[in-house]
């Protein structure tokens, strides 16, 4: 069965995802010209580190494919704008031990965390793994993620919610019958 993107099978609108649709349906496409010519903008010595193969952890997407054209610097009276690859350096805000490693994603899916902990009113220390970011992004290579928040909010009550004990083992002496 498919799923509409527009509501995710719930039928109702939502503003926030309309915009990011008609985005991603304007944005541009780097040429490959462009693409071995970027260097990684503002975020270039994390860029660089990247291997050429990388792909963010979140979203599956390649490190070209995280590249888009945007608005750079701007709350800067220097603002223009260009190609941005944004990453960060993502981590567990929670109590220690962390849940997961700190990991270089995408700046989209680092987003995708904190907006769906804003928007369902989460703890301010849970963070989602980049596994779990996975199953509730919907990437556009260059452009930006749109957030399926049932499925966040599904995968934060799995995560919250205990799991039950295992059964106890139970050895039988060899030679014996249950």
């Amino acid at each position: 069965m498919t799923t509409c993107v527009r509501c995710l099978g719930t039928g109702r609108t939502d503003p926030r995802r309309e915009r990011t649709i008609k985005k991603n349906r304007e944005r541009r496409i780097p040429t490959q010209e462009q693409i071995d010519a970027f260097n990684g903008a503002h975020c270039r010595l994390l860029y660089a580190s990247l291997g050429p193969h990388w792909r963010c952890p979140g979203c599956r997407r390649t490190k070209y494919q995280a590249i888009r054209w945007t608005t750079l610097f701007r709350n800067s009276p220097n603002s223009y704008q260009g190609w941005a690859c944004g990453l960060a350096k993502h981590h567990d805000h929670g109590p220690r031990p962390a849940r997961f490693p700190e990991t270089v994603m995408c700046e989209q899916c680092n987003s995708a965390d904190g907006t769906a902990k804003r928007v369902l009113r989460l703890p301010d220390d849970f963070s989602f793994s980049p596994a779990e970011v996975n199953r509730f992004v919907l990437p556009t290579p260059h452009g930006w993620h749109l957030i399926d928040y049932l499925a966040a909010q599904n995968l934060y009550a799995a995560v919250r919610r205990p799991l039950p004990p295992p059964p106890p083992l139970i050895f039988w002496p060899p030679g014996t019958s249950s």
